[in-house]
């Protein structure tokens, strides 16, 4: 008598929708939205809110590996420390750069008055903001001398906190800080690089 035919389970069956409506959840709260969920696991947003929601009991396990495969980084407006920010602010500053200028060349936007503000708190800033200002650094590293002098100690004789950020930045080249700022930015978010 011969043997029933045994076959392979389907590769993408249909699994309970609880584990991955949870992994969502978590991802939203680490700062990840639905939709942003949807164009990383490279799903509909539709599909990712019914699942969210409970309308889907049951989802595939393709489904369910691509939500669970989604890191937990949120988007460029997630708060992270601004100590990092200021320090490379304050050396341009110092160097008499107006914060006019800065918030031109980081992008804001020109008051009724025409002038344009400075507007990052000392205790957070965005991602964004982060980043623009550490390109920004990098521009003028590449373009003033005053800085690179600035930072090597020629211009800076005393101990004022300037003096201090200009022995700390000596140590190391613009790469080397902008790698150990970004490694300081997703420690606050619970990423390590």
């Amino acid at each position: 008598m011969p043997l029933p035919s045994v076959r392979p389970p389907p590769a993408d069956v249909f699994v309970n929708a609880a584990p991955t409506r949870r992994r969502i959840r978590e991802l939203l709260r680490a700062g990840v939205g639905y939709k942003t969920v949807a164009e990383r696991s490279g799903l509909g947003k539709t599909a990712v809110f019914e699942i969210l929601s409970g309308r889907s009991r049951k989802v595939r396990r393709s489904t369910a590996d691509a939500i669970a495969g989604v890191a937990a980084v949120p988007r460029g407006s997630v708060l992270v420390g601004a100590e990092p920010t200021w320090q490379l602010l304050d050396a341009l500053l110092d160097l008499g750069y107006a914060k006019s200028w800065i918030a031109r060349m980081l992008g804001a936007k020109a008051r009724r008055d025409g002038g344009t503000a400075l507007q990052l708190r000392r205790t957070r800033v965005t991602a964004i903001s982060a980043a623009r200002v550490q390109r920004l650094y990098a521009h003028v590293w590449r373009s003033d001398m005053r800085l690179r002098e600035l930072v090597q100690g020629r211009l800076a004789t005393d101990v004022s906190p300037q003096s201090k950020l200009a022995a700390f930045l000596r140590k190391m080249d613009p790469a080397e800080f902008a790698m150990r700022i970004s490694r300081f930015e997703n420690s606050d978010l619970g990423v390590t690089a």
